[in-house]
């Protein structure tokens, strides 16, 4: 009996043991995914994402660039080398979003993120090479997809570098806290404006009133 006693306590501090241990790991788990996430939503949070920034702006505005120089006629990036480039690109900037989705604390938040939107949309373009091509045929622009992938493209990689700018946030900050005060402001507005039109309307002569 002591035996049968012994090995349930035993048992039980294993049960106890695993637990702690599985726990642990999940916290482990999350506070790594909690600093990969500081790494790439703020830039300030350490050295080492203060250069993964600036080397991403740096590598954003190459692409923009490459994507560009392949509407002049005697672009030096053409046909396969332009195929391959492009998709190596889309494939990183979609890698980058499936990083931050899966590392967002929030999964539900992460799609109202403006930002977030910005590196969905920007990964898109790779979905749409693979549907009609991925080598783009040169001179003038043939289809909607063709003028997607040269003029919308390098636009939607421009707009990637907003994450980076902190006076940005902070524009985007005030218009929030503004739009929390218009609704107020706009219901004095409108009973100002209606009380003064109905003393005007009572008080000044209809022959005084055009219409």
């Amino acid at each position: 009996q002591f035996r049968s006693k012994a090995s349930e306590v035993t048992e039980q501090g294993l049960e106890r043991a695993r637990f702690l241990l599985s726990y642990n790991e999940r916290r482990g788990s999350c506070t790594n995914m909690q600093l990969a996430w500081e790494f790439l939503d703020t830039p300030g949070s350490s050295k080492a994402a203060r250069v993964f920034a600036t080397i991403m702006d740096t590598f954003i505005l190459t692409t923009v660039f490459i994507t560009l120089i392949q509407s002049t006629g005697n672009s030096p990036v053409h046909g396969m080398s332009a195929a391959i480039v492009e998709t190596t690109i889309d494939s990183l900037f979609l890698a980058e979003c499936l990083f931050r989705f899966a590392c967002c604390p929030n999964h539900r938040v992460f799609f109202f993120d403006p930002y977030n939107i910005i590196d969905i949309f920007a990964s898109l373009p790779l979905a749409i090479r693979a549907a009609i091509g991925f080598v783009l045929p040169r001179g003038e622009v043939a289809s909607a997809p063709h003028a997607i992938l040269l003029c919308a493209v390098p636009i939607l990689r421009l707009l990637k570098t907003l994450r980076r700018f902190e006076k940005f946030h902070l524009i985007l900050n005030a218009f929030a806290l503004a739009a929390e005060a218009l609704p107020v402001m706009l219901f004095i507005l409108s009973m100002i404006a209606l009380t003064f039109s109905m003393i005007i309307y009572l008080v000044e002569p209809r022959d005084n009133i055009e219409s």
